[in-house]
C-alpha cells in the first residue's frame, strides 16, 4: 500500500440533528443525508439544500422542521420527515458561522454583525435583530 502525503489529506466537517424518527447529517459542502434513527438505514443521501455553499453550523430540529444555514447566512427550512421537502428559505444578508441556539419557543441566530431572535410564542415579535 502506498502512503498518502499530508498535503493530500482533507478533513470534512460533519454536523447532525435528530428529529423524531430521523437523523440528518450535513457535510461541510452541503450534502445532506437522512437516516432512520432506529435502524440506521439510509432514507436519502446526497441531497442538497436549495442554497449552495459551505455548511459549518449544525442543522437544528425545531417544531417539526430542520433548519440548515450556510456561511452566507442563507437558511433552508425542511420538513422533519423523509421527504426532503423545502418549506421555505431565508437570507439574513450577513455571514453565519455559529449553530442556532434554542430556548423555549425561540431560536437565536448569531450572525457576523447581529443577534437574531425568532419566536413562535404569541405576542412576541417574529424576528428581533439586536445590534
Amino acid at each position: 500500500m502506498g502512503r498518502v502525503a499530508r498535503s493530500w489529506r482533507r478533513w470534512h466537517l460533519v454536523q447532525s440533528a435528530t428529529s423524531r424518527d430521523h437523523l440528518y447529517v450535513i457535510y461541510d459542502h452541503g450534502l445532506l443525508t437522512c437516516f432512520d434513527a432506529r435502524t440506521g438505514a439510509v432514507i436519502y443521501e446526497g441531497a442538497r439544500p436549495p442554497q449552495p455553499g459551505d455548511y459549518l453550523s449544525s442543522p437544528v430540529a425545531f417544531h417539526g422542521s430542520i433548519f440548515l444555514t450556510n456561511t452566507d447566512g442563507e437558511t433552508a427550512v425542511l420538513r422533519a420527515d423523509s421527504s426532503h421537502q423545502v418549506v421555505r428559505t431565508n437570507s439574513l444578508g450577513e455571514p453565519v458561522y455559529a449553530s442556532f441556539a434554542l430556548a423555549g419557543a425561540s431560536i437565536f441566530i448569531r450572525a457576523e454583525h447581529h443577534l437574531y431572535r425568532i419566536s413562535t410564542q404569541p405576542g412576541h415579535p417574529r424576528t428581533s435583530p439586536a445590534p
